[in-house]
């Protein structure tokens, strides 16, 4: 089952389309465009890849998601860097999507 990680600190479960037509969807829920970062644990999180020139607040629980799960940092001193100003668990910006790899179509 998917979850719908907000900054707010609220995990909310849903079910995706089993067809794959899920883009509306998870555009909805991430606030615009998402880009997948695919994370060693075969788990993917969905994050707004316009986080920072949005100006989003970080969303700590997805950020310790991704560390945990192996990911450090998609491009140096970019949206998904591993710590904003150097606070730990602040690279994830916005609501995020995890997903298992089978939902990931």
């Amino acid at each position: 089952m998917a979850k719908w990680i907000k900054t707010d600190g609220s995990i909310i479960d849903f079910q995706v389309n089993p067809d794959g037509n899920n883009v509306d969807d998870f555009q909805a829920k991430v606030g615009g465009y998402f880009t997948p970062i695919h994370l060693p644990n075969k788990q993917v999180l969905l994050v707004n890849e316009e986080g920072m020139i949005h100006r989003l607040p970080p969303n700590r629980n997805a950020s310790m998601i991704a560390h945990r799960g192996g990911f450090d940092q998609m491009y140096p001193n970019a949206i998904n860097q591993s710590n904003v100003d150097n606070i730990m668990y602040t690279s994830i910006l916005g609501d995020a999507i995890l997903l298992e790899r089978s939902e990931w179509k």
